[in-house]
C-alpha cells in the first residue's frame, strides 16, 4: 500500500530539520520507489 501523505510529511520534517542532508532526501525516495515501485511522487 503507498502511503505518501505520511512519508511527504516525513520528508517535510526531515529537510526542515536537516535542509543540508541530501542522503535524507535520496532515501526517502528509495522507500517511495521500494513501497509503490513507480518512483518518487510529485512534490
Amino acid at each position: 500500500v503507498c502511503t505518501y501523505l505520511p512519508l511527504l510529511l516525513k520528508i517535510k520534517s526531515d529537510f526542515y530539520s536537516h535542509a543540508t542532508s541530501v542522503q535524507r532526501i535520496i532515501h526517502f525516495i528509495g522507500n517511495v520507489e521500494d513501497e509503490c515501485s513507480i518512483g518518487p511522487p510529485p512534490l
